[in-house]
């Protein structure tokens, strides 16, 4: 995928994607941008500046949009509601946006799951053969 997640949430702002970037529907449409946008002769220099971008303008908490020279066309920046339209994976639903977090309604993450706790018990024996301390470890099998 795209790697740097700054890159991730330029695009995604710019372009006012609200599906979940973990989506194979947002990463497909992640290439695509890049795909339009990225110079064929200087692909590295295109990757720096969107990392740079996303770190130190467009972050993720405290971004600052009075500074970023793409403000212009920021969709993010200019969008003042969402249309309320079927759910294609990509646009943010009505019932999502809020109005007052303005451009950090973009990107949008998966739901977190919660980490798991379990028990594994194991048996661990030695003893010591010929003077050589020796170990047998047994996992005892999933019922």
């Amino acid at each position: 995928g795209l790697v740097d997640g700054n890159v991730i949430r330029v695009l995604a702002r710019l372009r006012c994607i609200g599906g979940e970037v973990g989506s194979s529907v947002v990463t497909d449409m992640m290439w695509r941008l890049v795909g339009e946008v990225v110079d064929r002769e200087r692909p590295g220099d295109f990757n720096q500046a969107m990392m740079e971008l996303g770190a130190v303008v467009c972050t993720p908490r405290t971004p600052r949009c009075d500074e970023c020279p793409v403000r212009g066309i920021c969709g993010a920046l200019d969008q003042e509601k969402v249309e309320d339209i079927e759910d294609c994976g990509l646009c943010l639903k009505k019932e999502e946006f809020q109005e007052e977090l303005g451009v950090l309604n973009y990107p949008r993450k998966g739901k977190k799951t919660a980490s798991r706790s379990e028990v594994t018990l194991v048996a661990v024996l030695s003893s010591v053969v010929d003077g050589v301390q020796q170990f047998v470890m047994v996992q005892r099998p999933k019922t």
